[in-house]
């Protein structure tokens, strides 16, 4: 039986892995504890002294200034104190050419996933066999690639060492500096310390934007993050964010709906930008160039009372998660005012940036199409991505939504798609002509604004204001009218904070 430690840095990663491990009693030993930090990754593998050691490169919080060099470092640094006992796995989410693979595979790693939908019965059979080359020969590009390797530890050990003599060889009060060590020593003395740091930042996040509360008409409505996704592309999230905004904005909700900054363009043409904000510029492109936007240049696009973070295709292409993450999305909900933000993730909801977002977000509204093929295919604990999406799909916030649903027979498709999830529908959005959308989409306009079909979306997503708003705030709306809803537009922002 082989003892696995896992180093994931994500407790729903942790959880799918330890289950299907486990599962397979007779090959595998979970050891219940589980690295939180790379900080403390040899503390535990001497303590443990595991066979298998699952790493993953993303999610495993670190303190690294250069990643791929100090991850070729750590994996050094494990063959060297305990050459082949430990059978170092890796899972990242890179393509097969990225050189850094190369290298891993140079250092012995010979277990590598780098996909996001990672098979795990074929994991798991793989973790079973001896480690093989042929599992990894595919990132060995070319030879030159792994002359390149360069080979830091050494290096660093020996700097380490220098350290170590000059704290035991020289007085105390000699040293103008505190020695490099002993921050190290002094955080291990409290191993849960970092743990617990990452958690009160999304904590304080969370509790933060439900204190700041904007009181319209008398009645407190709380801060929203709302994170909208879809399984699939093209199944409709956008369309469902544009008229979520929209009908939030004509209740006189304050709303910002943000584009995701991965995937081309579309907003900024759907509502007519190109002649309406010829010289707008996102917000994004604020936060990855800091260009300093000239007087002709604007960075915000209110329309028809919607807050619209979108990209300006005239400058701006899709971005690097990369180079625009969670840090940069947190910069800007802070920022925000708005009473309700509206995050599209679209079928990018897999992306780290995204899977962070869901943990902070208040709700999660899930966008499917009536394709029962798909549909019966979402969740397959066998996947790992599509696991991650149960699991997702087991919190609270998690709301699924349909979209493209005939009036005709919308109660057949629901009971139908009902079986095929295992879960219930918040709302289900009915199917609209396609004239209509079109016309929409010329004039530049929501769905909303138009008379034929707002009273449609107005009982169509009845269900999700009702989990957004107050019930008094929703009573008092639907009771002022028209003349109401204009008068009330005037709101007040009181922010309570500690």
């Amino acid at each position: 039986m082989k003892k696995v430690l896992l180093a994931i840095g994500d407790a729903t990663y942790s959880k799918i892995l330890r289950n299907h491990l486990s599962t397979h009693e007779d090959d595998f030993e979970v050891i219940d504890s589980e690295v939180m930090h790379h900080r403390y990754l040899d503390e535990f593998i001497i303590a443990e002294q595991p066979d298998i050691l699952i790493l993953h490169d993303y999610y495993l919080p670190n303190d690294f200034k250069s990643s791929d060099r100090e991850w070729i470092e750590t994996v050094y640094r494990i063959r060297e104190q305990f050459n082949d006992k430990v059978r170092v796995v890796f899972l990242c989410e890179r393509e097969n050419s990225d050189p850094f693979l190369t290298n891993l595979v140079a250092y012995h790693v010979l277990d590598i996933f780098n996909k996001n939908s990672i098979d795990l019965e074929a994991m798991i059979n793989q973790l079973k066999d001896e480690p093989l080359f042929s599992n990894v020969s595919r990132f060995m590009n070319t030879a030159a690639e792994v002359a390149k390797v360069d080979i830091p530890a050494p290096a660093v050990l020996e700097k380490q060492t220098e350290q170590e003599e000059v704290e035991n060889t020289e007085p105390l009060e000699e040293v103008e500096e505190p020695p490099p060590q002993k921050p190290k020593k002094e955080k291990r003395e409290k191993p849960e310390k970092p743990i617990i740091q990452k958690q009160v930042i999304k904590r304080n996040y969370q509790i933060q934007l439900s204190e700041q509360v904007e009181k319209i008409v008398g009645i407190p409505v709380e801060r929203k993050t709302v994170l909208v996704i879809s399984p699939f592309a093209r199944s409709g999230s956008t369309f469902f964010s544009h008229i979520v905004s929209r009908q939030l904005a004509m209740l006189g909700v304050s709303t910002t709906y943000m584009e995701n900054p991965f995937q081309p363009s579309y907003t900024w043409d759907r509502f007519n930008g190109h002649n309406l904000k010829p010289n707008y510029r996102s917000k994004y492109f604020q936060q990855i160039t800091e260009y300093e936007l000239d007087s002709e240049q604007v960075e915000d696009w209110i329309f028809r009372d919607v807050n619209l973070l979108v990209k300006n295709p005239a400058a701006e292409k899709e971005y690097d998660e990369q180079y625009f993450g969670f840090d940069n999305y947190i910069k800007m909900l802070f920022a925000s005012t708005a009473t309700v933000t509206i995050i599209d993730a679209g079928a990018d909801w897999a992306k780290p940036v995204y899977r962070e977002l869901f943990s902070v977000a208040s709700h999660v509204f899930c966008v499917v199409e009536p394709d029962l093929s798909n549909l019966q295919n979402i969740f397959d604990e066998n996947d790992l991505q599509k696991s991650l999406l149960f699991e997702m799909a087991n919190d609270d916030k998690f709301h699924l939504i349909g979209n493209r649903f005939s009036n005709g027979f919308d109660k057949e498709l629901i009971e139908l798609a009902n079986q095929a999830l295992d879960l219930d529908f918040t709302s289900c959005i009915p199917e609209f002509s396609s004239q209509d959308v079109f016309m929409s989409q010329t004039k530049g306009e929501f769905l909303n604004d138009s008379r034929k079909n707002r009273e449609s979306i107005e009982k169509a997503l009845a269900p999700v204001l009702e989990l957004l708003l107050p019930k008094e705030f929703r009573k008092k709306q639907k009771g002022s009218g028209l003349m109401g809803r204009l008068m009330n537009k005037k709101i007040k922002i009181v922010t309570n904070e500690n």
